[in-house]
């Protein structure tokens, strides 16, 4: 859905401009499941990438191969 007006004699209201529309997007109740079990994977596929830097960072390996190997910016390993 990109908007959705609802049409009166005297108005065009949209969900777009009244901010329903990114009330809905915001929300998880209208996500397929499919799509919510990929977003959990992700999330814990970064957690696991960012504990992976932190404890290859404790072992004083090479920032730049840790940026190569885990694919997060060198700014952000050094804030680990």
């Amino acid at each position: 859905m990109i908007d959705h007006l609802i049409i009166s004699d005297e108005t065009y209201p949209s969900l777009v401009d009244s901010g329903i529309f990114k009330k809905l997007q915001a929300s998880e109740r209208w996500v397929l499941p499919y799509k919510l079990k990929e977003r959990i994977r992700n999330e814990g596929e970064k957690k696991v990438k960012i504990e992976m830097s932190k404890a290859l960072k404790q072992k004083e390996i090479s920032i730049t191969i840790i940026t190569e190997t885990q694919g997060f910016p060198s700014t952000k390993i050094k804030e680990l």
